[in-house]
């Protein structure tokens, strides 16, 4: 008998496509019943403006403390993009993103960006 998932992690990076610096990994763990009107405006961040991505940012944090969510970032830096490879990055950074999120045992469905797929 399989389990219904009680949680979504949603995962997405930046940086692939810069020449220099670092690729960040984000990763999001959220109650599957979660109430999106406790964080307005959540969509594609690259059509937000800088104000409102920190307006979200900080409601995130505000909701973490309060526990309805729980969120992690990862960086992986230049020298091991250029030694072992971007999607090697990625990887170490989401495996970072992941140990740092507060899961208990529990059925989650892990949802990855597109270009993470």
């Amino acid at each position: 008998m399989s389990k219904k998932h009680t949680h979504y992690i949603g995962i997405d990076e930046a940086g692939r496509g810069p020449l220099a610096g670092p690729v960040a990994v984000g990763a999001v763990n959220i109650p599957n019943d979660f109430d999106w009107e406790l964080i307005p405006g959540v969509t594609d961040s690259k059509k937000l403006s800088s104000e409102k991505r920190a307006e979200i940012f900080a409601r995130a944090k505000e909701l973490r403390h309060a526990r309805e969510l729980d969120y992690a970032v990862a960086l992986v830096g230049a020298t091991v993009i250029d030694n072992r490879g971007i999607s090697h990055a990625i990887r170490l950074a989401m495996g970072r993103c992941i140990s740092r999120l507060d899961i208990h045992p529990m059925s989650v469905t892990i949802r990855l960006d597109g270009s993470l797929s």
